[in-house]
């Protein structure tokens, strides 16, 4: 793995988008254990993704880092497998597809 921007399994993106978004929400830790409470909603007043839908450059680098995750998870995962006819596989709620 590396932080190189536009390497094959970076997770610089990951890493910017968590700590823009997740780093400072940790702090409120300590209330979600006490209260139950979800930290990222106490600490920005409202739903993250309420929240972050506000903010489009935050939006494209979650967008970025969910897309480099899931690439990084998936290559390679069907090469050896084949699937029986008929049989379907669907990436259901991916943002840029196969």
């Amino acid at each position: 793995m590396t932080l190189a921007d536009g390497q094959p399994g970076s997770v610089r993106d990951l890493a910017l988008f968590w700590m823009e978004t997740h780093y400072a929400p940790f702090g409120a830790l300590l209330h979600t254990a006490v209260t139950g409470e979800n930290a990222a909603g106490h600490y920005y007043g409202e739903p993250f993704f309420d929240w972050i839908s506000r903010f489009p450059a935050q939006v494209e680098t979650q967008n970025r880092a969910m897309a480099g995750v899931t690439k990084g998870l998936r290559a390679g995962m069907f090469d050896d497998y084949s699937l029986q006819e008929g049989d379907l596989v669907a990436d259901v709620g991916g943002l840029t597809g196969p």
